[in-house]
């Protein structure tokens, strides 16, 4: 892995304790204070359905972890999603080449 490696050394990306298969790439979020105490993650976190008040009672799940939440399922959404574009595009190239191929043998 030597991207991986390269990646490591250079301080991009640090080893996960958890789990020797992941690293970790953190990437700074600058706000300023003013939108943190004017409740930003609260309204960034409800534009993705998250709610103060569940069920009668405050949510346990804090606006900012419901953040960092949202901002991973999207980041993972979008290599998904680029990967499938990937492996489809080479599907189709082979295909080709193969139909090309047999094209050939007439």
């Amino acid at each position: 892995m030597n991207r991986v490696d390269d990646m490591l050394a250079s301080g991009l990306v640090t080893q996960d304790p958890e789990s020797e298969k992941r690293v970790i790439f953190n990437v700074p979020l600058y706000l300023p204070k003013i939108v943190i105490e004017n409740g930003g993650f609260e309204l960034f976190a409800s534009a993705f359905g998250w709610e103060a008040i569940v069920n009668g009672a405050p949510n346990t799940q804090p606006a900012h972890e419901k953040a960092i939440e949202i901002i991973w399922d999207f980041v993972n959404n979008i290599f998904d999603e680029e990967f499938i574009k990937l492996k489809e595009k080479q599907a189709a190239l082979q295909a080709k080449q193969e139909l090309n191929f047999l094209k050939q043998k007439d």
